[in-house]
């Protein structure tokens, strides 16, 4: 990690506080409360090292510590659905509308499209069976209403590919192994999960995690 040009957290600089004009546009624009935003700019000051007028390299691990992540790979997650471009900097702006796509009263298509992003690596606009098992996997991990071995999520995962995949529609047992595997396009992904909305429960940002500004500050 580099040096960062550090600032208290007391004093403000210059380019380091919300206009007016910059706070009611967040406040049209996302769900959170004036005091959350203000929280989110103290830790995203602190984290960063930089007022709102320069754009910080931010490491995860500071993001999911700083945001309080009881889970760490959920917060891991959702630092490289905020960070697309994979280059760790990321404009305070980008990090309250990303934060802000997964409040609770968000749209929903908008989790599906951040969460579809992040596991379509090599960006070809199709996720594969291994990364729908990984959602359903985090999803259920800690649920104690659904316990499910290797088999089982296996089976499930097939049949919702069966179900939900349009590219395996009129493939059969006759055609080649790589047709059968199945990707699913971000189109396929938005039925999949409208149909069961609570398998991305788990990325819910909850405002309640948010520290106090004294604990920020500390």
């Amino acid at each position: 990690m580099g040096n960062k040009a550090s600032t208290p957290l007391g004093v403000v600089d210059e380019g380091s506080q919300l206009s007016n004009d910059q706070m009611q546009e967040f406040l049209a624009n996302t769900n959170f409360t004036p005091k959350e935003i203000q929280k989110l700019l103290l830790i995203y000051r602190k984290i960063g090292g930089y007022g709102i007028s320069q754009t910080p390299k931010i490491e995860p691990e500071e993001f999911v510590q700083a945001l309080k992540y009881s889970n760490p790979e959920i917060g891991f997650l959702m630092y490289k659905m905020i960070d697309s471009d994979g280059s760790g900097t990321i404009e305070f702006s980008e990090f309250v509308e990303g934060l802000n796509a997964f409040l609770p009263e968000s749209p929903l298509d908008k989790k599906i499209e951040l969460c579809f992003n992040v596991y379509d690596d090599d960006h070809g606009g199709t996720i594969s069976k291994d990364e729908v098992t990984k959602i359903i996997m985090m999803s259920t991990k800690d649920n104690q209403f659904i316990q499910l071995d290797d088999a089982h999520l296996n089976l499930l995962v097939d049949e919702l590919f069966e179900k939900y995949d349009s590219s395996l529609v009129g493939v059969t047992e006759d055609d080649d192994e790589e047709k059968r595997k199945g990707n699913m396009s971000l189109a396929d992904f938005a039925k999949m999960v409208k149909a069961s909305p609570g398998i991305l429960d788990i990325f819910e940002f909850d405002t309640s995690m948010l520290p106090s500004p004294e604990e920020i500050m500390a």
